[in-house]
């Protein structure tokens, strides 16, 4: 599905969220930068939960313009799940130093306390 649009590509992303029954959306996070983690490759994505707190997740997609070698892109969803600003795409390198950290990645405050400890994942097989 890539297309060329002058520099940028059409591509689908892959970012992880939080599986409930409740309203809104709550994504993961790169810790240092509160920055939701989109990345092109769903196995990166899978590589990215483990280092998550237990939750029960799962992974959605996103359509994205992007400029693929600048790691950024532009949601074109014409759903508003998601941020409608700039989005980092995060790289295997950039994975790579980021779980060097004693905490890389989070998920955002809210909605944690209501299934805290369930770690499930049923996109990937773990119920």
């Amino acid at each position: 599905m890539n297309v060329d649009l002058a520099g940028f590509q059409l591509v689908k992303g892959y970012y992880l969220v939080i599986d409930h029954s409740l309203m809104g959306v709550f994504p993961a996070l790169i810790d240092k930068t509160n920055e939701i983690v989109v990345v092109l490759d769903v196995e990166l994505l899978e590589k990215v939960w483990f280092f998550l707190p237990n939750r029960r997740t799962k992974i959605e997609e996103i359509l994205l313009l992007t400029k693929i070698n600048e790691n950024f892109g532009f949601n074109v969803n014409n759903i508003d799940k998601i941020e409608k600003s700039e989005l980092h795409i995060l790289t295997k390198k950039e994975f790579n130093l980021l779980i060097k950290e004693k905490r890389p990645f989070k998920w955002p405050s809210g909605i944690l306390c209501l299934d805290e400890g369930k770690y499930s994942f049923p996109q990937l097989g773990v119920i």
